[in-house]
């Protein structure tokens, strides 16, 4: 698939990347990461100071006024809340300084990742396994919101993951999937049409069924293969309760091409 190039502001950094085509989209750390979290690191710090001069104040003056066997008891929730925020605040901070730099610029021929090692680039053809996860967040059966988790691990090694640090990482997350997507399936259905088995994981397909969590299924038994809540499911023909099998979509790998194999054989329901 060919991306469409369109002209895009990058960081100075990015100005040493060659041979990956023009940009496509800027994909910059995310607002809570860029706003939210150093101020919290800030008001966790000042916090621990502050209750730090509430346990000097009451440890002084429980000393002046009955001696130095109830500056224990008057010191410990001051203590423990100074620590606490302390620490919260510290890591915090550590969290935010490793991760200012992270970004992603997509382009033509594949994707450059900034992060605390440096540039990371690694073309489309390079993608062995992509991984998706996307998680959606209930409260009292309210929708609070979506995570999004997005795994790229090439052949010999190396991964990189991209989550809601990235803004609008669901986009990118598309972006990276309609692009390999025809490569992943090329190299799936060429395994599959030789006769042999092409591998996703837990699931399995080769022309005489599917394979899921290490139960087989023929094709002409198969009743259903659905995808519905992060869920993989097959389902057999006249079977019970038991029956069928399931996986979490998150442990997949190439999800899109293995469902385009599927889909061609007994179709796959999505939704």
């Amino acid at each position: 698939m060919t991306t469409t190039p369109r002209r895009v502001q990058l960081p100075e950094a990015f100005s040493s990347v060659t041979g990956m085509g023009a940009p496509v989209d800027f994909f910059p750390l995310s607002k809570t990461n860029r706003l939210v979290y150093p101020i919290m690191a800030a008001v966790m710090i000042m916090a621990s100071a502050i209750t730090c001069g509430w346990g000097v104040d009451a440890g002084y003056s429980g000393y002046m006024r009955y001696g130095l066997a109830s500056v224990y008891n008057l010191i410990s929730v001051p203590v423990i809340f100074t620590v606490g925020l302390l620490i919260g605040g510290i890591a915090t901070l550590v969290y935010v300084l490793a991760n200012r730099s992270r970004c992603v610029v997509a382009y033509e021929k594949g994707l450059v990742v900034q992060n605390r090692h440096g540039l990371q680039p690694v073309r489309w053809e390079e993608i062995g396994e992509f991984y998706l996860s996307i998680t959606r967040h209930f409260s009292y059966g309210i929708p609070t919101g979506t995570s999004y988790r997005y795994t790229v691990k090439k052949p010999g090694g190396g991964k990189l993951v991209l989550d809601n640090g990235i803004q609008n990482v669901q986009h990118l997350g598309g972006l990276i999937g309609r692009n390999i997507l025809p490569i992943q399936y090329k190299l799936a259905a060429d395994v599959y049409n030789s006769g042999q088995t092409a591998s996703f994981g837990p699931v399995a397909v080769n022309r005489a069924g599917l394979t899921v969590s290490k139960k087989t299924y023929p094709w002409n038994e198969i009743e259903q293969v659905s995808v519905h809540d992060g869920v993989f499911k097959v389902s057999k023909k006249g079977g019970g309760w038991f029956s069928g099998a399931s996986t979490p979509v998150a442990s997949i790998p190439n999800l899109e091409a293995m469902l385009s194999i599927i889909d061609q054989v007994v179709g796959v329901k999505v939704g």
